[in-house]
């Protein structure tokens, strides 16, 4: 999709006048965007930590910022990149890496893995929270700041003892609202059909109103990829055995192309985020909010941080009766949704990508001090 994360970034980037580059990976993750040379293909998960200082060394490159998340990278790749660290700063390359998770507060590691990894081997698990925390000690160490999403991923961060650490927002795009008005005829559940994700409660959910969404003419649509991490082959086993019963009100679609998606979008009456806890910032908020589609959301720290304590579609984790209420009320016009418009008014102008983009140039060209600000980044 031309909308990641870091395409984002890299436009708003440009639009200040920096000159970027965009390092992407060699596999077909990419392959809409293969015409696209504002993207080059340079690393691969297990040889990145030679592909990427070797181009930034070809390319003349100042300064190298590293989009991070374990799930992209795997757990092996992962381990490897304080060793890409390490060679670029042998290289007297500035680097800046944005951990965009999963970020876990310190007293409660095994209670977060144990929710998102329900399947996982407990050996392994028990492994995993002593590996990432390191793992991100070595980051700050090695680097030369360490971006995050939220002020609470600061703090947790905190907690193991990073330092060099900066809170700068999730983007939003601000250029594609969609008109409430029109059929909406779709609650929309989006992301990696993941147990970090809440599929499951989200199901459970609608199992409960199936008879009203029936009499509505409302389906229930789940779109996302299938998760990758061992042991939630169960996870998805038990999911589609209660999906059978339900299947009438839902159909779960899986990965989607951008033209798709944009239909689907177009077609949201609701979308819903019924996450556990929260270990990252939600792209999915980003979506809703910039596309200016009501949003359920669990009460945890992060969607707190973002949208305030006052947030009228906020409910409780693992609480699919919670939901299913909030869910009712939406469809049968119970709810105000003013207050969610105006909230996602402000919210895109604040997390505009210009003003995501503005905080990164100055980040980077604090770090650089007397360097050319027209370096490639």
């Amino acid at each position: 999709s031309k909308k990641f994360y870091s395409f984002q970034l890299a436009e708003g980037l440009r639009n200040l006048g920096a000159e970027v580059l965009l390092y992407g990976p060699k596999w077909g993750g990419l392959q809409t965007l293969k015409e696209d040379q504002r993207i080059l293909k340079v690393w691969s998960p297990l040889t990145y930590i030679i592909d990427i200082p070797r181009r930034a060394i070809k390319d003349r490159v100042n300064i190298v910022h590293i989009q991070f998340e374990i799930p992209t990278f795997h757990l092996i790749g992962s381990l490897l990149l304080p060793l890409l660290l390490l060679i670029l700063k042998m290289t007297r390359k500035k680097v800046v890496v944005t951990i965009h998770g999963p970020i876990f507060p310190r007293n409660n590691i095994s209670r977060y893995l144990k929710i998102i990894l329900p399947n996982f081997p407990l050996p392994l698990l028990s492994m995993v929270g002593i590996l990432i925390p390191s793992l991100y000690l070595l980051v700050d160490r090695l680097s030369d700041g360490i971006i995050v999403h939220a002020r609470v991923f600061k703090r947790w961060l905190t907690e193991f003892g990073l330092r060099k650490i900066y809170v700068i927002y999730h983007g939003i795009d601000d250029g594609e609202i969609i008109d409430n008005d029109g059929e909406k005829d779709v609650i929309l559940c989006l992301g990696t059909i993941a147990p970090r994700k809440g599929v499951h409660t989200f199901l459970h959910s609608i199992s409960l109103i199936k008879d009203e969404l029936k009499r509505r003419k409302i389906k229930a649509i789940i779109a996302g990829p299938l998760p990758s991490t061992l042991g939630d082959g169960e996870y998805l086993r038990k999911l589609f055995e209660s999906y059978r019963d339900i299947k009438d009100v839902v159909d779960i679609k899986g990965f989607l192309l951008d033209d798709e998606l944009k239909e689907l979008l177009k077609r949201t009456k609701i979308m819903c985020s019924s996450y556990p806890v929260s270990i990252c910032a939600s792209g999915i908020l980003a979506v809703a909010i910039s596309k200016n589609i009501p949003i359920i959301v669990t009460n945890t720290l992060y969607f707190k941080e973002i949208l305030g304590e006052d947030y009228p579609l906020m409910v409780q984790p693992d609480d699919s009766h919670n939901l299913s209420n909030c869910i009712y009320a939406i469809i049968n016009g119970a709810v105000d949704l003013q207050k969610v418009y105006e909230k996602f008014s402000f919210l895109r102008k604040r997390f505009a990508w210009s003003c995501v983009a503005q905080q990164h140039l100055k980040l980077y060209l604090s770090l650089l001090l007397s360097g050319n600000s027209k370096s490639h980044f």
